[in-house]
Order: structure tokens, then sequence, then C-alpha cells
């Protein structure tokens, strides 16, 4: 019935001890502020310019690795390599920055689809949730969401 100091040096021994396990099952943070814009429509392929802000590590750093869908294609803006694919079935890019953007072509579709990113570090660590681009209103359904339809 009495608290002993063995009980509260248990609980605390299985905190310390279960504390690198519980870090690593903490998701990577997301990138901020993901944005599209300039976006252009053509008969079969439209494109827009994805940017973000990086997502800051705990020590105050940001992180350079991003996934995307494989759905598209990216072209990057400040002579980086393109997006690979790299552990599962999406596209990782890497980027020093200063400026966090990719050009994205995507095939035109009358079937909106979510412009999203999320940031990775390698297969080992938790990705970060996915984050779902700000759409401009005139391209934006109602779940905010691209429309790329095609112009005839």
């Amino acid at each position: 019935m009495f608290w002993s100091h063995r009980k509260t040096l248990a609980i605390i021994s299985a905190i310390v001890m279960a504390a690198p396990v519980l870090a690593a099952l903490v998701a990577t943070p997301p990138p901020t502020d993901v944005t599209v814009s300039q976006v252009d429509r053509g008969s079969v392929w439209g494109k827009f310019l994805l940017e973000w802000k990086p997502a800051v590590n705990p020590t105050g750093g940001v992180y350079s690795t991003y996934r995307l869908p494989a759905s598209c294609g990216y072209t990057p803006l400040q002579g980086e390599p393109p997006p690979a694919p790299k552990y599962d079935n999406f596209l990782w890019f890497t980027t020093t920055g200063p400026r966090y953007a990719l050009q994205v072509q995507c095939r035109c579709s009358n079937q909106p689809f979510p412009v999203r990113i999320s940031t990775g570090v390698d297969q080992s660590t938790p990705t970060s949730v996915w984050v779902n681009a700000a759409i401009p209103a005139d391209f934006a359904d109602s779940r905010g969401w691209l429309r790329l339809s095609c112009l005839r």
C-alpha cells in the first residue's frame, strides 16, 4: 500500500530506458507553407510551381530530403538531381536550399488530385505526415485539390 522509493526508481528507470525507442517512433516534422502557384494548363500536360518552407530538425537546422508522389514529373530549379525512387513507391528529393521548390508537370485530368509532400530522412526514420499544398482558388475543388483539366 505504501509507495516506495524502489517503485519510483523503477518507473524513472523504465522511462529513461524507453526514451530512445519512443523518440524513434515520433515522426519527422513536416514542411510548412506548402503552396502551388504559376499553374499553366495545356492540351495534354499541366505544370505548376510547388514551393515549401523546410521542416526544422530538433537542433534548429533544416531537413533536406522530401518525399513526393510518383504520379507527376518534377524539375529541380537549382541544379539538384531530380527526385528519384528510393525505398518505397515515392520519389525522394534532396535540396540544400535556399529555395525549396520544384517545377511539377502532370498529365491533365478531369479528376482533381491532392498536391502533397512529406519530409523524409531514410528508410529507418519515420517520415512526416503528408502536407497538402494550398491551391489557388481558380484551380481548387471543394476539398482544396488541384483541378488540372486540359484546355480544349
